[in-house]
């Protein structure tokens, strides 16, 4: 795989370890990502509950508002709806109910729900 120029100055400025790991990077909507937290997407680490949020909101940003026919879209759900339902036992629909209140318009319509896993949560 080659990378370009800019690929590569990219990461360079992620992964350099003196700088600040507290730095937000990265911020979709509500959500944000740490240096830190985008540390762990290097190689062999498990990825973080900031990263899998931030992805899943862009997901269900890009596909709600993009890609989405007649309103209907499919949603992802961030990190922590997640555990609730892998820990808790709530169910998906109720996962999805308190997702779409606190994050979606009341016109968004959600006709499959997605789940991002982290590896280390199973």
């Amino acid at each position: 795989m080659e990378y370009d120029d800019e690929q590569i100055q990219l990461a360079h400025y992620i992964f350099l370890a003196h700088l600040p790991p507290d730095e937000v990077l990265v911020k979709i909507s509500n959500n944000s990502c740490t240096r830190k937290s985008l540390w762990s997407l290097s190689p062999r680490s498990f990825v973080d509950a900031e990263v899998i949020t931030a992805m899943a909101c862009h997901l269900t940003l890009e596909e709600l508002w993009t890609n989405s026919k007649d309103g209907k879209g499919v949603c992802y759900l961030p990190a922590e709806l997640q555990e609730l339902v892998i820990s808790c036992g709530i169910t998906p629909k109720m996962a999805l109910d308190l997702y779409q209140s606190k994050f979606l318009s009341r016109t968004s319509m959600v006709n499959k729900v997605c789940v991002l896993m982290r590896d280390n949560a199973h």
